[in-house]
């Protein structure tokens, strides 16, 4: 909306937040794996998410998957420099950030067992990201920062979720348990909405909307 009273409507006013974004992705990736990896793979990796058909997808086609992607990246990023550091800015940071990724897409709660795996690799293997051994008293203290944070940005986007008039822990049930898709969830009157029990057709359907 403030872009489209800043430029009016055309062609490329829907795209500017996506072209933004895709550039914060760009500038995240680069700027992280420079300083962990090596240059090299920073230019590689940039190119590789900025040709990909992902990328120019959300930027053709304006949606909410593009700030999905940055926001993914940013809350790894500051996963990793608050077990890094252990400074409380960076906890905060990963908060925030899993809160906007969760409240933008439905889908990034399935990213939520990937921050549980990444962070119990980073507890684990301390030594192996940071070079340094830490006091075990101190890595246990950054797990439990970590379960706080993480279930904290989870109430908050419920919360969030409960004032839109979305219940997500009933919805959930209905998606898991009884393979069932709400309209409210969906937002449409799709096949989705409409699941089949037959797992072959599922699985035909999840191959011709992905390819």
């Amino acid at each position: 909306v403030l872009f489209i009273n800043w430029f009016g409507v055309n062609d490329y006013t829907p795209r500017i937040f996506s072209v933004i974004v895709a550039f914060c992705t760009f500038w995240l990736m680069y700027r992280f794996t420079k300083r962990y990896i090596g240059t090299n793979e920073a230019v590689i990796s940039v190119l590789l998410i900025g040709v990909s058909y992902s990328s120019i997808h959300h930027t053709i086609r304006p949606q909410y998957g593009g700030f999905y992607v940055f926001a993914s990246l940013w809350t790894v990023w500051a996963l990793f420099k608050a077990y890094e550091t252990g400074k409380k800015s960076y906890w905060w940071m990963f908060v925030v950030a899993n809160f906007l990724n969760v409240t933008n897409c439905i889908l990034a709660f399935i990213f939520i067992p990937a921050l549980l795996g990444l962070a119990f690799l980073f507890w684990k293997f301390q030594k192996f990201f940071w070079g340094e051994v830490v006091e075990e008293n101190k890595i246990n203290l950054k797990l439990k920062s970590f379960l706080v944070c993480l279930t904290l940005s989870i109430i908050l986007s419920l919360a969030l979720y409960a004032v839109r008039g979305l219940n997500m822990p009933f919805q959930a049930f209905n998606l898991v348990v009884q393979q069932k898709v709400e309209k409210e969830l969906a937002n449409d009157d799709a096949a989705h909405v409409h699941l089949s029990k037959s797992y072959a057709k599922a699985f035909n359907q999840l191959i011709y909307q992905v390819f």
